[in-house]
């Protein structure tokens, strides 16, 4: 038999490592952790809200489309259909395309500087920083490819 203890009632232990970082967990290493004096948790359950999600919805069915349809106008239900204008719309892709053109940038440039450090070592013949270093730079491009991506949906 196997019992499930809710999690509001497990204890929850804050571990400090040797840098000062904290990691949350249930299980404790009795020479880094303590018991964490969180305080209570907001928790709520999923089936309440889908079957709250269900009585506000209903389906109709319109060729091969299924299309949920809310019928509560005024519901604020997490599951209601947001239609924002079109001026807020493109208000919204104005700004998150800013805010991914700056972290192209930072990325382009983090790629740059350590491009740059790659050649150093090469030059200095240091192999032990050279495969360090091809992963960040593995990792920025993988970052540029996300993010460039992301740009052309806008």
């Amino acid at each position: 038999m196997i019992l499930a203890v809710p999690m509001s009632l497990a204890e929850t232990y804050v571990c400090v490592d040797k840098n000062g970082n904290k990691t949350y967990t249930d299980k404790a290493n009795l020479d880094t952790c303590s018991i964490s004096q969180l305080g209570a948790l907001n928790t709520y359950s999923a089936n309440l809200a889908i079957k709250v999600a269900k009585k506000n919805t209903k389906t109709t069915k319109k060729s091969s489309n299924i299309k949920k349809v809310s019928n509560n106008k005024k519901s604020h239900s997490a599951y209601s259909n947001t239609v924002v204008s079109k001026q807020t719309q493109t208000k919204r892709d104005a700004t998150r395309k800013q805010i991914l053109s700056n972290e192209l940038k930072n990325e382009m440039q983090a790629l740059a500087n350590i491009r740059g450090k790659i050649r150093d070592a090469h030059s200095k013949n240091n192999q032990t920083s050279i495969p360090q270093l091809e992963q960040q730079a593995s990792e920025h491009q993988q970052n540029i490819d996300v993010i460039s991506k992301e740009l052309s949906r806008i």
